[in-house]
């Protein structure tokens, strides 16, 4: 069975900084309209699995979640899960508030769930023995119990799984090492960190496809060559797939570079000293989410880019 394992995407409707993009839903839905275009031509394609962080905030706009939707529902079935830019404040709790949940509630998209009591409740079966497990940004990736290790077992996460961290003391886990400690899983298949990695351990494999879109003007984003991938689970092979995509001097303004804003730090100071100082036992994110709503809830996008800032 072929499945197509996409990336991070962050949609929205406003350009990046130092992007040229006069309309930036439109460069996205491009992008898709390759994979749509890639899954007409092969026929064979059964599922399309989504990282998290499909979308850039959970506030976007109606128009995107629109296009979102015209858009997944001309692919296979979409599987997804949750990442930290499509919840308010990371956390369960706004689950419902997602962009996410809307396409699900129309039937553009299917969420993976999380582990439960019994192997049926906590999988999605594709076909035949395959099966799906999810890990959204907000859970943590424990040892997982009960799995058949005859069947053909899929985890789909939303952490920082890297060999090298983006920066100093940047927590992460390494590819192989998640291999190592999830052997019942013949394929891991993640999102979060924006570049693609494909690592083998053992004839199976870890496999992060790598953001969309370039964001940014960093050295990486800049070296970039964004991309979807083509698993096979029957001879357990990968195809990397590119987008159409331009060379940087196109897509950035380099010869007029703006500095992305960074007016935020008190409060970044804020969290991390609420973070070191609240009990790990209590959801510090949650407890702030919620005190947030009550206050000042027209705060919660920012408080939600400021998550993001701190985690990375």
């Amino acid at each position: 069975m072929k499945i197509v394992l996409l990336g991070d995407q962050h949609l929205r409707a406003k350009t990046p900084v130092n992007r040229k993009d006069t309309d930036f839903s439109y460069t996205w839905k491009t992008k898709l309209q390759t994979v749509i275009d890639y899954c007409n031509k092969v026929k064979n394609i059964y599922a399309v699995i989504q990282v998290g962080d499909m979308f850039d905030s959970p506030d976007v706009s109606n128009s995107v979640i629109i296009d979102a939707i015209e858009t997944y529902r001309q692919l296979p079935q979409v599987y997804c899960i949750f990442g930290q830019h499509d919840i308010y404040g990371n956390s369960e709790a706004a689950i419902k508030q997602s962009p996410i949940s809307i396409l699900e509630s129309v039937e553009a998209v299917r969420i993976i769930p999380y582990k439960g009591l019994t192997v049926a409740e906590i999988c999605e079966t594709l076909i035949d023995n395959i099966n799906l497990y999810g890990v959204s940004n907000y859970q943590s990736l424990e040892e997982f119990n009960d799995v058949d290790d005859t069947n053909y077992n899929i985890l789909v996460c939303h952490h920082m799984i890297c060999s090298e961290p983006l920066f100093t003391e940047q927590q992460h886990i390494k590819p192989n090492n998640l291999l190592e400690k999830f052997k019942h899983f013949k394929l891991i298949v993640c999102g979060d960190y924006h570049y693609r990695f494909i690592n083998k351990y053992d004839n199976r494999f870890i496999i992060n496809p790598g953001c969309m879109i370039r964001k940014s003007i960093s050295k990486q984003d800049l070296s970039l060559e964004p991309s979807f991938i083509v698993f096979d689970t029957n001879t357990n092979t990968y195809e990397v797939i590119p987008y159409n995509f331009k060379p940087p001097s196109e897509v950035f303004d380099l010869n007029n570079i703006k500095e992305v804003p960074k007016d935020n730090s008190k409060i970044l100071d804020f969290i991390n000293n609420l973070q070191k100082q609240i009990s790990t036992k209590l959801d510090w994110k949650e407890i702030l989410t919620s005190s947030i709503k009550q206050t000042k809830p027209e705060l919660l996008p920012i408080y939600n880019q400021l998550l993001e800032d701190l985690h990375g």
